[in-house]
């Protein structure tokens, strides 16, 4: 006869993923459509041999258009994130996008200048939103958990168990920090 935690390991499941787990596309279209004016103006660049001139123009027209550089290298706005500049000092990632001359330096460092120039990209909006769909990976665990949730509680359901599905430790007084 198997112990408990045999028993246990045999009863679970191969998986907890439904379709929907994969990828949460309603999430992406709203993170792309808040951005895809700034998108659209930053397609300027796209195809531009001369980007420093670009950059000045766009910048001269918007500069606004330059606060969504960070998703193109895959990075949520976050004023706390922190990277070397090419002078070996702790910078900011936002203190980049203050200037056609460090915007510029942003582009041609992160190897965007060459993905511009070269039109391996060809529409930023549509390319965010790719970079969307990868970033949306690391939300599946938290679907993951939710799946499985679901699960546990159909399995309850079904046997007439009451349970919550979410408690507050302080219904635990028992329990102390």
């Amino acid at each position: 006869m198997p112990n408990n935690f045999e028993k246990f390991i045999s009863q679970l499941s191969e998986t907890n993923a439904t379709l929907d787990y994969f990828t949460n596309f309603e999430k992406i279209k709203n993170n792309v459509s808040k951005i895809s004016i700034k998108l659209n103006q930053l397609n300027y660049l796209i195809g531009k041999k001369d980007l420093k001139h670009a950059i000045e123009q766009l910048y001269e027209e918007n500069p606004k258009a330059f606060d969504v550089l960070n998703i193109l290298i895959a990075v949520r706005k976050n004023k706390k994130t922190k990277t070397f500049n090419s002078k070996g000092q702790i910078v900011s990632l936002e203190s980049y996008f203050n200037s056609p001359k460090s915007i510029h330096d942003f582009i041609v460092e992160t190897g965007l200048a060459e993905i511009f120039q070269n039109k391996n990209i060809t529409n930023l909006v549509d390319y965010v939103f790719g970079v969307e769909v990868g970033l949306d990976t690391n939300a599946r665990k938290n679907r993951g958990g939710e799946n499985i949730s679901n699960a546990v509680s159909l399995l309850f359901d079904k046997a007439k168990v009451f349970y919550k599905k979410e408690v507050n430790s302080s219904e635990f007084p028992e329990i102390t920090s």
